[in-house]
């Protein structure tokens, strides 16, 4: 589902197809938020040419790597001033929170990986218990995003319903060999 961007506003959002609170920024363009002073008209002695275009002078510099900058470069996020080499190096990594475009599932991580304990019981006792970490690590993924938690604690119930199960048909194969 895609978001509405007449919508969109800077700050706290909610997605209304998964019901998971996400923080937005929208992107302001130097050009409507200041004019670029051209190096030539602020003078000699006024200051430094930006490191990305010489005509223009440097109003900041980068907090990350102190390249000297002009505002038509100048990325800020998360409180930090960054140059676009710098927020493009950053956001690759996921670095940034604010520019993370990608989330990891983990309850239906633990739910599949049940669901294979599940079909090959004699794994159950291994997969019960990673499936049991999937989805208390989906509980806190939910927790710091403020999403409801009721699906990662079904995954757990069911997880650690899939490690009794290995159990148990781990403690009958034993059985069955020392009994014979």
């Amino acid at each position: 589902m895609a978001l509405d961007l007449t919508l969109l506003a800077s700050g706290p959002q909610t997605c209304a197809a998964c019901g998971t609170r996400f923080e937005a920024v929208l992107f302001d363009p130097p050009l409507a938020r200041a004019t670029v002073t051209r190096l030539g008209e602020a003078g000699p002695a006024a200051g430094t040419a930006c490191a990305n275009h010489t005509g223009n002078l440097a109003t900041a510099h980068c907090g990350r790597c102190g390249l000297l900058i002009c505002d038509l470069c100048r990325i800020e996020t998360e409180g930090v001033v960054l140059c676009p080499a710098c927020f493009a190096r950053l956001t690759a990594g996921d670095a940034l929170a604010s520019t993370r475009s990608r989330y990891t599932d983990l309850t239906g991580v633990s739910f599949l990986i049940s669901l294979v304990g599940l079909m090959m019981c004699f794994l159950a006792p291994l997969l019960g218990p990673a499936a049991a970490y999937c989805a208390v690590r989906a509980a806190r993924q939910r927790r710091e995003v403020g999403a409801a938690r009721a699906a990662p604690v079904a995954a757990l119930i069911v997880a650690l319903l899939v490690t009794g199960l290995g159990l148990f048909f781990l403690g009958m194969i034993i059985y069955g060999i020392v009994s014979a």
